[in-house]
């Protein structure tokens, strides 16, 4: 909250933020096991997949877009984005 000093200058109050929530902290730390367990489904993996693997493909998805023209875009869950 910040208030006006008696300059007309704001001032930063000196209450603190909130601390975030459980559920905060919650999503936070499934956000970070994520990759942690991505690397474990790979890591037992032997040689190529030959079959479809839905929690392999939901570790690493983000989302997907499909436009209106049919145009699909995929976006996975470190930033890239392929489209179709």
């Amino acid at each position: 909250m910040n208030t006006m000093s008696p300059k007309g200058q704001p001032q930063k109050s000196a209450i603190p933020p909130p601390p975030p929530s459980v559920a905060t902290i919650s999503a936070q730390e499934a956000q970070s096991e994520r990759p942690a367990d991505f690397i474990k489904v790979l890591k037992v993996q032997d040689g190529t997949f030959s079959v479809f693997v839905g929690s392999l493909w939901g570790s690493m998805v983000e989302f997907i877009t499909v436009g209106r023209n049919k145009e699909i875009t995929v976006a996975f869950r470190d930033g890239t984005e392929l489209q179709a």
